[in-house]
């Protein structure tokens, strides 16, 4: 056993194996900086280090690559590099969340599925949010070809309580997935989806919540939307909606005033009594318009904050992960579970058909087994 004192107040402790073949080191943090140490016997040697944003909260890693979430500026991919020909150790940035976006993280980790590198990210209040790699460098804007920037593809209120800690997991098929704990006792399991099934479960949650009664009164989106403050992207998101409802209004109110010069620019060719006479139409149109301008603000008003939880409920229901609804399915009863598939769009049944009967042709013919709900319980309470 060694004991090792660094000077400065240690955040983070874990080991880190880039691959089988390597010596496995020891990655540790003190502030901002993020070190790795090889260890040969009682003394750490040859090591590298990389700062990262303000103070290290988390840290996981996965082959040569390690995920940082800090306290107050989001997650960062880094690279291990190692030249045994040179004998240099390098611990590079990759990729990392938008800098000036104010994020905490208490807890973060990496996912895969297939060649897709996810990676999750927990803040103080239990909101999740998951993050990806953006498009090679080539294919950036100029500002980022020098640094490619995490982006946030979804966020979602899942774990109802503030998550401690992950712990990666292999999966059946041998893909990475985490479990995380709650500081409440829960313990969830985090996994990528690909498309097929991702579009399944999506199908499948929003019938669910249209179909299910829900607890008093607030839906399951609902009760999912995040704590605190929206996050950059979404606020990007409910911005450009903005923008496109101002046009769209100041078109409409070129239109009115089109049509109402129109109006008041007919012929001379009435006498002054009939001009007389115009005159008030023409003012009570002025009056309508005005009217009308008014009423479209009003309703401007409406679509923003309509559209505003529109971009929640977007962003939320694109987050490629098990749906609370889902949790609930192994409990339903026949009858419900009867009802439910009897009122079942029929988009969905053709999903739910291909999904859990094409796997069964072999062993049941070529008509295949009549689509369950306890399959799809078996499928999303077991991973």
């Amino acid at each position: 056993m060694a004991l090792f004192v660094f000077g400065g107040p240690v955040s983070v402790v874990g080991d880190f194996a880039p691959a089988a073949a390597e010596r496995h080191y020891l990655l540790h943090s003190v502030g901002r900086r993020l070190f790795v140490h090889e260890l040969e016997g009682d003394i750490l040697s040859r090591g590298a280090f990389a700062d990262v944003g303000i103070s290290v909260s988390s840290v996981s890693s996965l082959k040569q690559f390690i995920v940082a979430g800090d306290l107050y500026n989001g997650v960062s991919l880094l690279a291990w590099r190692c030249d045994s020909a040179s004998d240099s150790r390098r611990l590079e940035i990759v990729s990392r969340s938008v800098s000036n976006w104010l994020l905490p993280v208490a807890a973060c980790d990496a996912l895969t599925e297939g060649d897709t590198l996810g990676i999750i990210a927990a803040d103080l209040w239990g909101n999740l949010r998951l993050f990806s790699v953006n498009e090679p460098k080539e294919a950036s804007p100029p500002f980022l070809e020098q640094l490619q920037v995490l982006r946030c593809d979804s966020e979602s209120m899942e774990a109802n309580a503030p998550i401690i800690a992950f712990k990666q997991i292999q999966t059946e098929k041998g893909e990475v997935a985490c479990a995380g704990w709650t500081a409440e006792g829960g313990l969830l399991f985090i996994r990528l989806l690909d498309g097929p099934s991702a579009k399944l479960l999506q199908e499948i949650q929003g019938w669910l919540e249209t179909s299910l009664p829900s607890e008093c009164g607030v839906s399951a989106t609902a009760a999912r939307v995040p704590a605190g403050a929206p996050s950059l992207h979404l606020q990007l998101w409910v911005a450009e909606q903005q923008q496109q409802l101002q046009q769209q209004q100041q078109q409409q109110q070129r239109q009115d005033l089109q049509q109402l010069l129109l109006q008041q620019c007919h012929p001379q060719e009435e006498d002054a009594a009939a001009g007389a006479a115009a005159a008030t139409p023409a003012a009570a149109a002025a009056a309508t318009a005005a009217a009308a301008a008014a009423g479209a603000a009003a309703n401007v008003s409406l679509l923003l904050q309509q559209q505003e939880l529109k971009a929640l409920a977007a962003m939320r229901s694109r987050l490629p992960l098990w749906a609370p609804l889902l949790r609930h399915l192994c409990f339903l009863s026949v009858p419900v579970q009867q009802q439910l598939l009897g009122g079942a769009p029929p988009s969905l049944l053709l999903l739910l058909q291909q999904e859990f009967s094409a796997s069964n042709k072999g062993a049941e013919g070529q008509q295949g087994v009549s689509f369950s709900w306890v399959s799809v319980s078996f499928s999303t309470c077991h991973p």
